[in-house]
């Protein structure tokens, strides 16, 4: 099994005890020496793919070849302080398809997920489903149950385009939400 590089740009935003981030990287040794924490954007590694929620370009299966060589980063940071934190998306960034966080702050949100869940999502995405396995055995709550649907329309998907025509089919589906409720 080929280890995944993941780099974490902590913003030491959020409760270290409920941070599903440092939390990856305590038990990253459990799984493989895989995980590696940045302390500033400019020390990520050149040409990894960095989730950004802000990004045009959705994460898909035509990554994975970039992945498993440079590496995946996720931005450990605020949602409500991400615009103040980084102004602008960042170089290789990628944004991941609706899906429904499952951790205890956000549950229920969609698109709201923690550090964990988005690594989660992004290797069962690219096919790394085994590994996405692993990693969610050491949270609670069951991320990928909640999202085994659509976790497994995405993992279809070739590319960026794909995954976009698959979320818009998913969102038509969806039973249409009041304005006051920002959950499902």
């Amino acid at each position: 099994m080929t280890a995944i590089k993941v780099y974490l740009v902590d913003f030491k935003q959020c409760n270290p005890k409920k941070c599903s981030g440092q939390r990856l990287f305590r038990l990253h040794k459990t799984h493989q020496d895989w995980g590696i924490i940045v302390k500033k954007t400019a020390k990520i590694p050149r040409h990894t793919i960095i989730l950004d929620p802000r990004s045009d370009t959705y994460l898909s299966q035509a990554d994975k070849e970039r992945i498993i060589k440079k590496g995946i980063t996720i931005l450990d940071c605020s949602w409500n302080k991400l615009q103040k934190t980084l102004p602008k998306p960042l170089f290789t960034a990628r944004v991941l398809p609706f899906l429904i966080a499952a951790n205890a702050i956000n549950y229920g949100r969609p698109y709201k997920l923690s550090s964990a869940e988005a690594l989660i999502a992004s290797l069962y995405i690219i096919g790394e489903i085994s590994k996405a396995q692993a990693i969610q055995k050491s949270f609670t709550g069951n991320f990928i149950s909640l999202n085994h649907y659509f976790l497994e329309i995405y993992t279809k998907a070739k590319n960026s385009q794909d995954i976009k025509q698959f979320e818009r089919q998913i969102l038509s589906e969806l039973p249409k939400k009041s304005a006051n409720d920002d959950t499902l």
